[in-house]
């Protein structure tokens, strides 16, 4: 019960980030890179795997509880964990609702899939608000080697807080 309330609370007191779009190459692709597995570069997550910092494209649909597409919202990537809340990485949605931003140093923890690092991508406009849990589409991104974690399906509903 504990974790849940310090879980609200960080939600609560997350601030709202603007960004740029991302850089993609010229041929459409995004720069991805691997950090080396060691201390010093990544968080340590203890008896785990080795974690790899990595940077992913993040794609997604965000919809109003009307089921509209919501235009002009702020949605990001973060991770939630022991520590506090991270933003690897946010854009803006556009008139349908989609969003495709860059995600950097997205910590990746071999073994730990269920109890390392916390992904959620979350989107903002005014009073509204939605996130949804992103570590399949996250730890799927790295493992299959596209380093693109798709939040299509279902979109991210947000609603009056």
């Amino acid at each position: 019960m504990w974790r849940f309330g310090v879980l609200v609370t960080i939600v609560g007191c997350s601030e709202r980030v603007d960004v740029a779009g991302p850089t993609w190459d010229d041929d459409g692709t995004l720069p991805v890179t691997v950090a080396a597995d060691t201390a010093a570069e990544a968080p340590d997550y203890g008896a785990c795997g080795p974690t790899h910092l990595v940077d992913l494209r993040i794609v997604g649909v965000a919809i109003g509880s009307d089921a509209a597409p919501l235009a002009g919202a702020v949605a990001r990537l973060e991770t939630r964990d022991w520590g506090p809340v991270t933003v690897h990485g946010a854009g803006t949605t556009v008139d349908d609702g989609s969003f495709d931003f860059l995600a950097l140093d997205v910590p990746i923890v071999e073994g730990c899939w269920a109890i390392g690092p916390q992904f959620y991508v979350v989107v903002e406009e005014g009073a509204l608000y939605g996130e949804d849990g992103a570590n399949p589409e996250v730890v799927r991104a790295w493992l299959d080697g596209t380093y693109v974690a798709d939040l299509s399906d279902p979109p991210v509903v947000a609603a009056q807080r």
